[in-house]
């Protein structure tokens, strides 16, 4: 019966669609079924051929292989130290590489590059070397503020590996933006799970009276948490490249969402007096709310389809951008007022750096915006908006890791 159905509505793709809809095990069946009986029919033998190509392709042993092996040595990497180093020391200047360092790994076995190979291992080993000697960070603001940009620099360690020969072409990098949304999600719902795991795990050893929390967190927690990267670069590499699109949906959602928290808050803040000009934890709060929105937009803006302009999208996206730099416009003037009341610190110069640097890219943003609704521009302008401006925040995030500690004398 699906067959004569088929056969029927061969020459209609809509029809043929909805009816794979309605039940795609029978579809696919009768559809190898007929390209055999029919190998003349070229719309059978396309449909064959989308759902060979949907099948899971057999993993390569050498992959696996070479996952567990990178896996292997960055958890010796980070464990073996324990033994004779302090763990406050050495996590938070050796944890965020080693990550970062992990899927640059990964993606070096994947589509080897000997010069990008020479460019993250001499990096990786000045960043290490340099870390290393900075003081402790509870004894220097300028050390925890150069230790924090290890983050961002492991980051463009791991674009250069995954980019490869492409590191300056912008539908690539447009790519990798998009990616790391949708690992970052992949790596936090494994996280989750391998947090559920570990409460049972310990809590069901803790029944009959034996405690293994610190042993299990010190080797298969920390054994998961630099697995747990690369096994969500794997998934998303072998199992839903360009079929998942969870970060750029959660983007779409929360976009209008955050245009209204952030109007309303901007209302509630003048109505209750309540000023980042004489409150330091407010200030904190803002900051983290301009990079957290500014992440928002860059996904949606990147996630956005065909070319013409959606009223509902972008107009959300330039509401958000105008309140947006309207709240960052305040935080800076609240820094500066700060930096003349106190003086200069390793905090404020990171805090006003980085704010004006995020400004701009606000700003150029929003002018992409206003050009696109005055149709002297496209979505794929704006999108290059995002992407283009990356080296600023890598360089920023150089000079703070390298120089900052030496402007205030580590202090």
């Amino acid at each position: 019966m699906i067959k004569k159905e088929i056969m029927d509505q061969l020459n209609d793709p809509l029809k043929l669609e909805k009816l794979y809809r309605s039940n795609k095990n029978i579809f696919k069946s009768a559809i190898f079924e007929l390209a055999e009986e029919k190998p003349e029919s070229k719309i059978l033998q396309f449909w064959k051929a989308r759902f060979e190509s949907n099948k899971l392709n057999k993993i390569p042993f050498q992959t696996l292989f070479n996952i567990s092996l990178i896996c292997i040595i960055a958890f010796l990497f980070l464990r073996l130290p324990n033994f004779f180093l302090d763990p406050e020391w050495f996590y938070p200047r050796f944890l965020p590489v080693t990550l970062f360092l992990s899927l640059a790994a990964y993606y070096q076995f994947l589509k080897f590059n000997s010069r990008n190979t020479l460019i993250i291992v001499g990096s990786a080993l000045v960043v290490t070397t340099y870390g290393s000697l900075l003081p402790n960070i509870d004894n220097s603001d300028s050390a925890m503020m150069s230790i924090l940009h290890l983050i961002p620099i492991g980051l463009s360690l791991f674009g250069i590996s995954y980019l490869g020969n492409n590191l300056s072409n912008i539908s690539n990098r447009i790519s990798f933006i998009r990616m790391c949304g949708e690992l970052f999600i992949i790596c936090v719902l494994l996280f989750l799970g391998g947090g559920v795991f570990t409460l049972f795990t310990v809590g069901m050893f803790d029944l009959v009276g034996i405690d293994v929390e610190d042993w299990y967190m010190l080797n298969v927690g920390l054994l998961g948490t630099v697995s747990i990267p690369i096994c969500s670069a794997f998934l998303f590499d072998y199992f839903f490249k360009d079929r998942i699109y969870i970060a750029s949906l959660l983007a779409k959602v929360f976009a209008p969402l955050f245009t209204m928290l952030a109007l309303f808050y901007v209302i509630v803040m003048i109505a209750n007096g309540k000023t980042p000009f004489n409150d330091r934890e407010f200030l904190i709060i803002f900051n983290a709310f301009l990079i957290l929105v500014l992440a928002i937009v860059s996904l949606s803006i990147i996630s956005r389809d065909g070319e013409k302009l959606s009223l509902y999208e972008d107009g959300i996206n330039t509401l958000l951008l105008v309140i947006t730099i309207s709240i960052n416009a305040l935080a800076l003037a609240a820094i500066l007022f700060r930096l003349f009341e106190f003086g200069i610190s390793p905090n404020r110069f990171v805090v006003i750096g980085l704010n004006i640097i995020v400004f701009i890219h606000l700003f150029r943003l929003l002018f992409s915006h206003i050009h696109l609704f005055q149709g002297k521009s496209n979505i794929q302008t704006t999108k290059i908006k995002v992407v283009d401006y990356l080296s600023v925040y890598v360089a920023w995030s150089a000079i703070v890791f390298f120089i900052l500690p030496l402007i205030f004398n580590y202090q």
